[in-house]
């Protein structure tokens, strides 16, 4: 038996709505948190690895987790790839036959057929699909305006106004990368509204004829006739030379899924194809019609997080995590913050505990890394990297250190007098993703936004 198949875009956006659906029910099963960790630095700072997706890394980034936020409903949303309107540049049009790569015909928004883009955002944060690219020539005139009829300018390019980037939502999840997107499931006063509750209303316009072949000997403008499971289109033949250079559409008509398009004579052989709109129209559905086939995670991290996040050292990894567990418990983490570091109280302390550096409880053996030590006056020593040594029979607290060991570091020696363990039990969760980065360094007066994008 001979089998080919193609895993379909539309179940990618499908899945991509499902993913921002289940955070935004807020139910028990969907604790998304933002962490962030790795105090320690790269072997070269500027140039950070690549990360890998093994068992071995996973293990790696959760020793290197420092602390983590959760994501809140409002802090995701989906999102396209962003492409600016650009004096004198070609955009692609519409075309319902998508285009090629690789032999396989897709929709124009899969990356891998992207030659030229046919959506742009404006200076307006508009977004437009283009219809008509004016037989492939440069765009000279910005669209504008909200119409909820597509709009042909100066430069014969025809735009469809599909929706306007929110001023919250240019805040949070605009970027120069990114574009957010919605579809709307009530009036919520936007243009973005009127635009899909008038493509309900006539759905199956046709909004362009393209011409495949000019033919020949056309001495007179020949009939076009189009046929289909819609009604109402009717068009004429643009003829030079005595060739269809253009079919001009007097009336889109409605209702068509498919058409047929039947040139005339005097002349022969001219053909052409009806550019057949989406289902339920143009704008009716801007998710399906532009491909949000990504979501995009973004939270703030403010100043310390009363006290929970460190604002004297830095971090290179930062990623997210799906349902970890409470600390010695079988229960999905839910709270706003974790921390996933062992702070250990210190007395008798000679020297100096930097940040970075390696510790050594002397009687266990256990190691770890110093976040932070004595932020505001406490003698906490928060670590991550904590390392127990089993074999020295140590395990009477959370993480392997004994209390009233000593704990030394190649400059400091201190008195253990109490061991907290981390709110989330190491090595829980699934870590959805992993970014590294160059060094980001928290100081007490910094807030910081953490922007991840996932594709589907």
């Amino acid at each position: 038996m001979s089998l080919t198949s193609i895993e379909n875009n539309q179940f990618r956006i499908y899945t991509a709505q499902k993913f921002i659906e289940g955070l935004q029910s807020q139910s028990s099963e969907n604790n998304l948190y933002v962490w962030i960790g790795k105090v320690t630095a790269w072997s070269n700072d500027s140039t950070p690895p690549q990360p890998q997706d093994t068992v071995a890394a996973r293990i790696s980034s959760f020793a290197d987790m420092m602390v983590m936020k959760r994501v809140s409903p409002a802090d995701v949303c989906l999102v396209i790839p962003r492409y600016n309107w650009t004096s004198s540049t070609l955009y692609s049009q519409y075309s319902d036959l998508g285009a090629v790569a690789g032999g396989i015909y897709y929709d124009q928004y899969e990356p891998s057929t992207l030659v030229a883009p046919f959506y742009v955002i404006t200076t307006d944060n508009n977004v437009y699909k283009c219809l008509d690219n004016n037989g492939n020539s440069a765009s000279s005139v910005m669209p504008t305006g909200t119409s909820v009829s597509p709009v042909t300018l100066a430069d014969h390019y025809t735009w469809k106004f599909m929706f306007q980037v929110s001023y919250l939502d240019s805040l949070n999840f605009l970027s120069d990368g990114w574009i957010p997107i919605h579809q709307l499931t009530y009036n919520d006063g936007s243009a973005q509204w009127a635009v899909q509750t008038t493509a309900a209303l006539t759905p199956g316009t046709i909004e362009k004829i393209q011409v495949i072949n000019v033919g020949s000997g056309y001495t007179s403008t020949p009939t076009v006739t189009v046929l289909g499971d819609g009604v109402g289109c009717r068009a004429t033949a643009v003829i030079s030379g005595n060739t269809v250079i253009g079919i001009a559409i007097v009336t889109k008509g409605h209702g068509y899924s498919h058409a047929t398009v039947t040139i005339g004579g005097p002349g022969s052989s001219a053909t052409a194809h009806a550019i057949i709109s989406p289902p339920g129209g143009h704008g009716s559905n801007a998710l399906a019609e532009l491909g949000a086939m990504y979501a995009m995670v973004d939270v703030s991290l403010n100043y310390g997080e009363s006290g929970k996040i460190t604002t004297d050292n830095d971090y290179r990894k930062f990623g997210l995590l799906l349902n970890p567990l409470f600390y010695g418990s079988q229960y999905y983490y839910y709270p706003l913050i974790g921390t996933m570091t062992t702070n250990v109280t210190l007395t008798s302390v000679t020297g100096t505990f930097d940040p970075d550096v390696l510790v050594t409880g002397v009687t266990s053996g256990v190691t770890g890394n110093v976040v932070d030590y004595n932020i505001g006056g406490t003698n906490v020593l928060r670590l991550n990297n904590v390392t127990r040594n089993t074999a020295s029979g140590y395990l009477n607290t959370a993480s392997g250190f004994i209390i009233t060991e000593t704990l030394t570091t190649p400059s400091g020696i201190a008195t253990i007098t109490g061991v907290v363990h981390p709110d989330v039990q190491p090595n829980t969760g699934l870590i959805l993703t992993t970014e590294h980065t160059t060094p980001i360094t928290r100081t007490a007066a910094q807030s910081e936004d953490i922007k991840i994008t996932i594709p589907f």
